[in-house]
């Protein structure tokens, strides 16, 4: 992804960290003698918190509990069971209604309903679409017809269809201000995923060098600002911060290494909690969906020392094991190469050490700044008794030779040999490359991007 958008200039120092509110008030005809409400504790694992309230004989009740984000809670009683916006912002939220009609919930919950029963793309059918392993639910609705209209037929009804939400929401009288603050977020959110939507359902037949014109002609993602954490509980803000990535990758396609490229794009542009859920999110994605392990390895480490919410990463660590164990490792594979005297040697002469391979060559620039950048950070891996093997991959001898000479990389410098079987089962394609190994011979990822970031992880593993 080439295109780099800075979404919001102001970043905050955001702690992840619950609002209480204290939920009371009378039911007539109760069906059981306690009521329950169901809280969603965290966004990114599902997890709900069941909080329970005794029904007294004139029918009160009073409960406290935490409610980490805005959110739809549910509500049960003996068999009655609905759904009830509830905002971290409230912190006492008065609830007097009639088991026999939920009617009597009051304008907020009739708002919802009848909203969504005359505009059902909130709450239908989803379709789910993948890249890089990362998917996004589409409403079926929107799809349907981004394949049905022209582009100009389909955005003028995405016009009509906004207008007609704002007007409804507009003139429902006695809704609350946060909820009618969420509901014309959610009827944004909506618009943006399903102007988005147009492109992604259509992306085969897309022109993508033409997306660039699309961005401005159709204001994409101008009506909202996608740093808001307040809202990441919702699913429909959640699709539109993947769909999003779905477009750009449309607009710039990233190659095979798409959850890499798409967790950096997270990390550059996102603030804090979204920035957060993102990154989490595709490391689930990317290893469920493909399979690949090389993601969450190469990353959770860094992500645990990050600001991220404590539910996010205690989810992760539970997913993945607390380092990345329950994911299976590979062993770094066989390689040959010709050291300095002219001798074919294999990496299996190795065993029991921990070595860190660099591929470079001659004409690599970011190679060669590589090796002078982190010469202080190989001599104290050097000192302790990690082997720095540095395979040059110039097309001569001569050449990996003068090179040498030049710019004396620190460590152990060979000469390629055979580098087949070693590009197929790494994924090298691009310079510099490098892999780690441990000493039992398995493959372990760089957290950080810079040596001396990941010197002390490196380090760790002689002591293993």
């Amino acid at each position: 992804m080439t295109r780099i958008f800075i979404l919001f200039f102001f970043c905050f120092s955001i702690t992840s960290f619950a609002e209480q509110v204290i939920v009371s008030g009378k039911i007539q005809n109760p069906q059981s003698t306690n009521i329950e409400f169901e809280v969603l504790m965290n966004e990114l694992s599902g997890e709900k918190a069941t909080h329970r309230a005794e029904i007294t004989p004139s029918g009160a009740f009073r409960v406290t509990f935490d409610v980490p984000f805005h959110q739809f809670m549910t509500i049960r009683n003996g068999g009655l069971e609905t759904k009830y916006f509830i905002s971290e912002y409230e912190s006492v939220l008065n609830l007097s209604f009639d088991a026999n009609d939920k009617s009597t919930l009051g304008a907020n919950y009739n708002c919802w309903n009848e909203f969504n029963y005359q505009f059902p793309v909130f709450e239908g059918a989803r379709r789910t679409f993948e890249v890089g392993g990362l998917q996004v639910l589409l409403p079926e609705q929107i799809v349907q017809d981004a394949h049905t209209y022209d582009e100009r037929t389909f955005f003028a009804r995405l016009d009509e269809y906004k207008s007609a939400h704002k007007h409804f929401v507009d003139n429902y009288a006695g809704i609350s201000a946060s909820f009618g603050m969420y509901l014309n977020n959610e009827i944004d959110w909506m618009y943006e995923i399903s102007k988005l939507s147009y492109f992604i359902a259509n992306k085969e037949s897309i022109n993508r060098h033409q997306l660039a014109d699309k961005w401005t002609q159709y204001s994409l993602l101008r009506s909202i600002n996608l740093n808001r954490s307040t809202y990441v509980g919702f699913p429909n803000f959640q699709n539109l911060l993947l769909a999003f990535i779905h477009y750009l990758h449309i607009e710039n396609p990233v190659g095979e290494d798409a959850g890499l490229s798409f967790y950096r794009f997270a990390d550059r542009n996102f603030n804090e909690k979204n920035k957060y859920f993102l990154q989490a999110k595709i490391m689930l994605d990317v290893h469920k969906n493909t399979s690949a392990p090389e993601l969450a390895q190469r990353k959770m480490k860094e992500y645990r020392r990050s600001n991220a919410p404590k539910r996010y990463i205690t989810y992760l660590e539970s997913y993945f094991g607390k380092d990345t164990e329950l994911i299976g490792r590979p062993i770094v594979p066989q390689l040959s190469f010709i050291n300095k005297d002219g001798n074919v040697d294999f990496l299996s002469n190795y065993h029991n050490k921990v070595v860190l391979i660099s591929l470079w060559a001659s004409w690599c620039k970011p190679c060669i700044k590589g090796f002078q950048m982190s010469k202080e950070s190989r001599q104290r891996l050097e000192a302790h008794g990690i082997v720095l093997l540095n395979i040059n991959i110039d097309k001569t001898p001569e050449i990996w030779k003068n090179a040498l000479e030049k710019h004396r990389p620190q460590g152990t410098n060979v000469f390629h040999n055979d580098l087949r079987n070693f590009k197929v089962l790494t994924g090298f394609s691009n310079l510099p490359f490098y892999v780690l190994k441990d000493k039992l011979g398995y493959q372990q990822y760089l957290a950080y991007d810079l040596l001396i970031q990941n010197e002390a992880d490196i380090i760790s593993l002689t002591k293993n």
